[in-house]
């Protein structure tokens, strides 16, 4: 009996040393639930988007039903993959914005230009602009060699009376209307080329 006793107080003394019990290891089977999955493969999604959001998949299913449980309209992302959608967005949104800024500053551009050529163009429609003579002259200057032409050059290369001073003056308009809209540019020596000219 006393053999007992002793082996008695010494299960008494491991049960009060040990863990208390928080009343969780009696009913761990009246807590559990069993999921039967259609299929393997939405089971490995589950897992997956478990691992992706850094929890079990049994603290990840608890969540996910808790959220719906309590009224979302759907099940929502989990916050590692609501995050990495968030940074991800906020990349795209960073590019987006940088070519919509390149892409207003150069319509801005192309207003300017095409503001500034309207406004040559009226300017020699006032005038007595030979459309004509600008037309040949485009002919000749977009066969200008790399370095463009002397103006001398270039006006005996268009083979109109140089005594004429009425051609003499058309032929001048028509030059300074492609100087001014930008189509023609000048050196300073004083050589005419084509702005496109290679």
């Amino acid at each position: 009996m006393e053999g007992l006793k002793k082996s008695s107080d010494k299960t008494s003394d491991k049960r009060a040393s040990g863990r208390p019990n928080q009343g969780k290891t009696e009913t761990i089977r009246q807590r559990k639930i069993d999921v039967y999955l259609p299929t393997l493969e939405l089971m490995q999604q589950w897992k997956h988007a478990a691992e992706k959001s850094g929890m079990p998949l049994s603290k990840y299913i608890l969540e996910v039903v808790e959220q719906h449980r309590m009224g979302a309209v759907r099940v929502t992302m989990p916050p590692a993959l609501l995050e990495e959608k968030a940074n991800k967005l906020e990349k795209e949104l960073a590019a987006l914005q940088m070519r919509f800024d390149t892409l207003n500053l150069a319509f801005h551009n192309q207003e300017v230009e095409l503001s500034r050529l309207s406004s040559a163009y009226q300017s020699a429609k006032g005038g007595s602009l030979d459309v004509t003579m600008v037309k040949d002259l485009v002919q000749v200057l977009q066969r200008s060699p790399k370095n463009g032409f002397h103006i001398i050059d270039l006006m005996e290369s268009m083979k109109f009376d140089k005594n004429d001073s009425d051609m003499i003056k058309r032929w001048s308009d028509g030059l300074n209307f492609l100087l001014d809209v930008g189509l023609v540019l000048r050196d300073d020596k004083g050589n005419l080329r084509w702005k496109d000219a290679r």
